[in-house]
């Protein structure tokens, strides 16, 4: 798909959550060739928002609701949202979302799934690492709205 498709949904989505680790503004970034479990932090440069706050935004451009509702629920989680260096001079952006579809009358998850996006950055710093988070979740957006409406098609009645 093209980067400003939009997607029509029928499955209402609710605002993409995080956990402590990434809910405040600083861009963090992991040296894999190091340590790669280990995150650090650029000293000078922040995110306008919250990840999870940019990526609502982010999904709320993407989605074109549907005049129908199809009685489930979307729930979104970001896990991971990092630059990650394989080298000291090439990294990737790496975003991870954990999906959960459920029935909104019963509550009854009918579908879950983990997505995982990553892009090269095209510098080794955090204008690149920005670069590449953002066409990283591009994707991973499209990919799991496309994937929650085709499990909603069969899994969900009004």
């Amino acid at each position: 798909g093209e980067p400003g498709e939009r997607i029509t949904t029928q499955t209402s989505i609710e605002n993409i959550r995080s956990g402590d680790a990434l809910n405040n503004k600083r861009i963090r970034y992991r040296l894999a060739y190091q340590n790669a479990q280990q995150v650090a932090y650029y000293a000078d440069s922040r995110w306008t928002a919250p990840p999870a706050e940019l990526l609502t935004q982010k999904l709320r451009t993407r989605q074109a609701p549907a005049a129908t509702s199809n009685g489930c629920l979307l729930t979104l989680s970001l896990n991971t949202f990092d630059q990650v260096f394989d080298s000291p001079t090439a990294s990737h952006g790496l975003v991870q979302i954990s999906a959960s579809l459920q029935q909104k009358k019963s509550r009854q998850i009918v579908a879950s799934r983990t997505f995982q996006a990553s892009s090269p950055a095209p510098t080794a710093d955090a204008a690149g690492g920005v670069a590449a988070l953002s066409k990283a979740s591009d994707q991973l957006l499209t990919e799991t709205l496309t994937w929650a409406e085709s499990q909603a098609s069969t899994a969900c009645q009004p």
